[in-house]
Parts: structure tokens; C-alpha cells; sequence
């Protein structure tokens, strides 16, 4: 003999009765009972209904069961849940607290309710100024609603219930006090890290250097002074699921303090093994030094070079590319005051020069260097020039295995005036391997004025340079996202006290987004990584990884 309900689902009720019916299969029972919770409170004749009374009942979950008896033998049923519930849902939490500010454009916007809901659609809430699906969760507790459009920050959003639509399962409406509405913005920048300070902190002085590994962890490294040392030594700090890690300790040429760092930079290899590289004065002379993590301690990559005693070694860049063998590059001055561009190469075991010195002929000086590694394991530089007797332009030089070869003709904007200068220059390579090249121009004057270009190389040629920002943008820094698209960040402002990062995408309809009171924007070494990007911040004098979402 076989017991079946004939509908075993769970239900809900308030006041109502709820009537419960029983099939009997292979044999006629001499006797049916109800059971509640496994104790007896009714017989039954067929067709076996039973009627439960839910307003006599306590809120709660009962369990409905019928067992049949036939010639000494009982045969029972599955239990079916009856719960019985007056109490009105409320919200248990809705999307965003008022005091979140750092809300990723991605996050899950949800309401939790105290118990389980009847499910509704979009016709339920209005989201201003978005079209929008919806889900349920499992138990029917979280609302999860999706907007249709793309979400640009900064961004608001204005969620509201509408409590007529919602009830819980057995059917009670929303408490009358239920939170129903909420606000928040999604910004555009998003401060994903604060590094520590170990000292006097950072200033315009000493910049950071930023880069990111393939597992989208943070590297950044600085030089900075601290008093109870009496030196300016290197750290190295990478992100990770417990927040910062200092690798190693204080990094110094020096043993023993009394160490002066000058320039730091920082590149992530093929392992992403950390390297870094600074200048420090030894001797009244500014020297490269290279240091490469490897899991455990910081090694030293030999000695490298120093090509002109006792000139200082100026405008350090570091480049690894997708190799093993990181590349160092800085500016020189001869006896006769003549800046060339010295670049070497790591080969396993001691550093090679690349080719011979980069040079301009005559007598301009090539300053600023920036350096990017090719997918061809070839080292791309690129370089400014500037001398009293010649007009200042940016270029950029490629290796070819055995000399350099410049790519193209000098940069430089057609409008600039006879005397604006290129200064600084950041060097990326798009999606396809060519060389891209943002630079700072000052044009003298009462007030001088600094502008931000951004040049893209065509083959054979560069394109005339786009103009980003000025009359007083400076410190460029070039990016490009997964998707390709180019990024340029500088800092902007004609004072100390009002001094901002300025960040913008160069395709598509993205508006500009500034970070007040920070200092040296930069994406990542190697022009990778955009739109995450680092600064510094002026309040607090420590370095910052930020996020345009």
C-alpha cells in the first residue's frame, strides 16, 4: 500500500484554513490518521481531506503527515510544511550604506528582505534613470537588480520600492516601516590602496614608480628620507589579499645608512619577479643600482656600468617587457656638457651596453629618456632634445640588434613657438606593437605655460600630436586598457596648493576625471595596466593606486 499527498509543496498561510488531501493506492485501509509533527490529531474517512485552521495556530512551521492502517500494518506518508506566519517582511539591508563612497560601478545592487518573497518583476521598484532586469535568489530573500545600460561614473542612482508589490510567501505585506528608498553614486575613481608612510612621507621631490604583475597585484616603489636613519633608502611594497607587503626591507648601496637614493623605478618580469632600480649618490656620484626579488630576499643584478666619472646618472627608466632580462637607461653629461642617453641590458650573469650611446648630432643634448621592451625582445627609447642652437623635439629610437634607428622624424606640435621646449616624455606601445608618445611642452613666458600632447606613430611616420590639456599640465603619463585604448594622465596646476591628476581616456565619450591635491600621475611601467594608475597624495605625502571605472 502506497501513502501519497496530493501536493506535497510547502505553504504558506495567515488566518485561512488549509485543506490537505491524502491518496491511498494498493488497498482499501481500514483506518487513516493525521499526523502534526508526528503526533496524532485526526481521523480521516476517504477521500482523506484534512482541514488545517491556521488561526488558531502559532506562527511557525508544522509538518502534515498521513498514516493508514490496514491488517496490523501501517503505511506512511511524506510530510507536507505548513507555515504559518502574520508577521509582516521587512529590509533587512538595501543596496549601499550612505557612508559607502568607494562603490565599484560592477557591485551587485541588492535588497535583502527578512524572509523569503513572492517574487516580483521590474514593475515592483523604479531605478532613476536606468531600465532594468531582475533576479531572485534561491531562498527569496535577495532582490538583485541589474541596470541595462552601461554604467558610466561618475554616476547616480536613485533606487524605490514600491511596497504594494511585495509580500512574503504567505502573503503579508511590507512592514509599513520597511526602508524603501536609497541613493548612492558610483564615482569615477575608485582609491583602490594607500601605501604606508616610513618616514617623512612623500613630496614632489621623490616619485614613485608603479607597476602591476599578470596576477593584477600592485607593485610600488620610492626612495624616502627618514630622520631616524638619517637617509633616504628604497621600499618596495606589493598588494595582495592582506593588504600591503613590504618585500624585504630598506633598500640601500650603502650598508650601514648615510644612504641617498635620488630616482626610483620599478618593472615586473616574465616571472613576475619585482625589479627595481634607483640612483644613489656614492661618493658625490649619482650611480644606478638594480635589485630583483626572488620570493625571498632581494638579489643584486651585479654592478651595473657607470659610463662617465663622476657625471650623475639623471631621468632613470627601467623597462622588462615580457622577458627576464630588465633594461636600464638615464642621461649622462660629458666634459664638454653633451647629454647622451646610455642604455644597458641585463644578459643573465653582468650588463651590456646596447649599442653606442644615443646622441644628436651636433650639439643638442638628448634628455627625459622613457623606455618600452617590444614584442621582438627589442629595446624602443624614447628621447627629447634640447639645445641653444637647435629646435627641442621629442624622438624615439629603436633598437635593430646591432645600432639604433629612429622612428620617423622628431616630435614636435606644428603651433609650438620658437622657444617652447619639450620636457618630459612617456613611452607606450599600442595593441599592435607601435610606439605611442605622450609629452610635456613649455613655451617661456609671463606666465610660462606647460601643455600635455600625445603623439601615435603610423609607420613610417608620426601623426600630428594631440593636444591634451594646458597652459599648465605637466608630468605626462602614458596608458593603454585591455581593450586598446589609449590613456593620458598629468598633473595639473600652477601652484603648489592647487595642484591636481587629471586622467583621460582618447577614444569614446569618457570625461576627464581629476583627483585634487595629488601629485605625478602614472599608469603602470610598461604602458599596460590603464585605467589603474598611481599619485600622490598631498594631505597625506604617501603614494596611492586609483582606479578610473
Amino acid at each position: 500500500m502506497i501513502v501519497t499527498l496530493d501536493n506535497s509543496d510547502t505553504v504558506y498561510c495567515t488566518t485561512a484554513s488549509v485543506t490537505v488531501t491524502a491518496s491511498v493506492a494498493g488497498g482499501t485501509p481500514t483506518a487513516v490518521e493525521v499526523l502534526e509533527d508526528d503526533k496524532t490529531v485526526a481521523w480521516v474517512q476517504a477521500p482523506y481531506p484534512y482541514s488545517f485552521g491556521c488561526a488558531a495556530k502559532a506562527e511557525r512551521s508544522y509538518a502534515i503527515s498521513f498514516r493508514a492502517h490496514i491488517q496490523g500494518n501501517t503505511y506512511a506518508s511524506s510530510a507536507k510544511q505548513i507555515v504559518v506566519d502574520r508577521s509582516r517582511p521587512t529590509v533587512v539591508s538595501g543596496p549601499f550604506l550612505a557612508t559607502d563612497t568607494e562603490i565599484a560601478k560592477d557591485t551587485p545592487i541588492r535588497v535583502t528582505f527578512s524572509e523569503p518573497m513572492r517574487p516580483t518583476g521590474s514593475n515592483s521598484f523604479s531605478l532613476v534613470t536606468a531600465t532594468t532586469t531582475v533576479s531572485w535568489s534561491q531562498d527569496g530573500k535577495v532582490l538583485t537588480i541589474v541596470p541595462q545600460e552601461p554604467i558610466t561614473p561618475p554616476q547616480s542612482f536613485v533606487l524605490f520600492l514600491h511596497p504594494e508589490y511585495f509580500q512574503d510567501l504567505a502573503g503579508n505585506p511590507l512592514a509599513v516601516d520597511a526602508p524603501r528608498q536609497w541613493s548612492w553614486t558610483f564615482p569615477a575613481l575608485l582609491h583602490s590602496w594607500t601605501l604606508p608612510k616610513h618616514g617623512d612621507g612623500l613630496t614632489s621631490q621623490n616619485r614613485p614608480s608603479f607597476a602591476r604583475d599578470r596576477s593584477g597585484r600592485s607593485v610600488v616603489a620610492w626612495f624616502e628620507y627618514t630622520q631616524a636613519s638619517g637617509a633616504a633608502d628604497v621600499y618596495v611594497h606589493r598588494s595582495g589579499a592582506s593588504g600591503s607587503s613590504l618585500l624585504g626591507g630598506p633598500l640601500s648601496a650603502v650598508a650601514g645608512g648615510d644612504s641617498w637614493a635620488e630616482e626610483v623605478q620599478v618593472a615586473v618580469d616574465s616571472l613576475d619577479r619585482p625589479v627595481v632600480a634607483w640612483t644613489e649618490r656614492i661618493s658625490g656620484e649619482a650611480k644606478v643600482f638594480v635589485r630583483r626579488w626572488n620570493g625571498v630576499d632581494w638579489e643584486s643584478l651585479a654592478n651595473v656600468p657607470n659610463p662617465i666619472i663622476p657625471s650623475d646618472a639623471k631621468d632613470l627608466t627601467l623597462a622588462v617587457g615580457n622577458s627576464e632580462l630588465p633594461a636600464v637607461a638615464w642621461t649622462e653629461v660629458d666634459a664638454v656638457q653633451k647629454a647622451r642617453v646610455y642604455v644597458y641590458r641585463w644578459n643573465g650573469t653582468s650588463w651590456d651596453a646596447v649599442a653606442t650611446p644615443i646622441e644628436a648630432p651636433g650639439t643638442p643634448n638628448l634628455i627625459y629618456p622613457s623606455m618600452v621592451i617590444d614584442a621582438d625582445n627589442r629595446p624602443v627609447v624614447a628621447v627629447t632634445q634640447q639645445g641653444s642652437s637647435a629646435t627641442s623635439m621629442a624622438a624615439v629610437w629603436r633598437f635593430n640588434g646591432t645600432s639604433w634607428v629612429q622612428l620617423g622624424a622628431g616630435i614636435r606640435p606644428t603651433q609650438a613657438s620658437t622657444g617652447a621646449t619639450v620636457q618630459r616624455t612617456s613611452l607606450a606601445l599600442d595593441a599592435q606593437g607601435k610606439p605611442a608618445l605622450a609629452f610635456e611642452l613649455s613655451t617661456p613666458g609671463s606666465p610660462a605655460a606647460a601643455e600635455v600632447y600625445l603623439a601615435r606613430y603610423t609607420d613610417p611616420t608620426w601623426a600630428t600630436p594631440q593636444r591634451m590639456d594646458g597652459p599648465d599640465a605637466r608630468w605626462p603619463s602614458l596608458g593603454f586598457d585591455a581593450a586598446g585604448a589609449a590613456w593620458v594622465a598629468w598633473e595639473k596646476g600652477n601652484s603648489t596648493a592647487s595642484l591636481s591628476a587629471w586622467v583621460r581616456k582618447t577614444t569614446g565619450d569618457v570625461p576627464d576625471t581629476s583627483q585634487a591635491q595629488a601629485l605625478r600621475p602614472q599608469f603602470p611601467n610598461g604602458g599596460g595596466g590603464a585605467p589603474v594608475f598611481l599619485i600622490v597624495d598631498q594631505q597625506q605625502k604617501a603614494a596611492q593606486v586609483l582606479l578610473r571605472q
